[in-house]
């Protein structure tokens, strides 16, 4: 895991288009056929909802099928380049032992290459997790809601597409997170 600032981040969503997507924009990714067909199976909303299934469902291995053997994700500040960084050691062994997530997807529009969506997160807490402990596991930018509460953190989230899996991620906020 590469620790990056909030600042780097932003700079990359906005290289990537993300953060200033408009309405025009949005629609010339996808041209006149919004059921765009592809060589890319992970494009298709079909697909991408059965992918948001199992990552919703903690179906790790499952999820990781639908990424590149060598990727990058960018969220929170951090940057995680491998299946051990992102899903093991960050998912499994630390932050879903805290909190239970999820994704719900607002906004999806794909090309082959490419997958923009719009979504909100949210962060259940299961297990009090202080800013200490957070810091500690090297993750002390991570926000959590307290314990029994839920967070939700509209976001805009940036998906690169090779042979059909994900090789990059950039998630960022498109507002500010609000406690349900």
């Amino acid at each position: 895991m590469q620790k990056t600032n909030r600042r780097t981040s932003l700079q990359a969503a906005s290289v990537a288009g993300v953060a200033e997507v408009s309405g025009a924009a949005v629609m010339s990714l996808v041209g006149e056929d919004k059921a765009a067909t592809t060589k890319s199976a992970i494009v298709d909303r079909v697909a991408f909802d059965e992918y948001v299934r199992r990552f919703n469902s903690r179906d790790y291995e499952g999820v990781l099928e639908y990424w590149a053997k060598i990727f990058t994700v960018s969220f929170a500040g951090y940057t995680f380049h491998n299946r051990e960084e992102f899903i093991d050691k960050f998912y499994r062994e630390f932050f879903h032992q805290y909190v239970n997530e999820s994704l719900h997807i607002d906004q999806f529009i794909s090309n082959e290459n490419l997958l923009i969506i719009e979504a909100r997160v949210r962060i259940q807490t299961k297990k009090e997790l202080t800013r200490e402990a957070a810091a500690a596991a090297g993750y002390g930018n991570l926000r959590t809601p307290p314990l029994g509460k839920t967070l939700e953190i509209p976001e805009f989230i940036h998906y690169h597409v090779a042979d059909g899996k994900f090789i990059s991620v950039v998630c960022v906020d498109s507002a500010s997170p609000r406690l349900l």
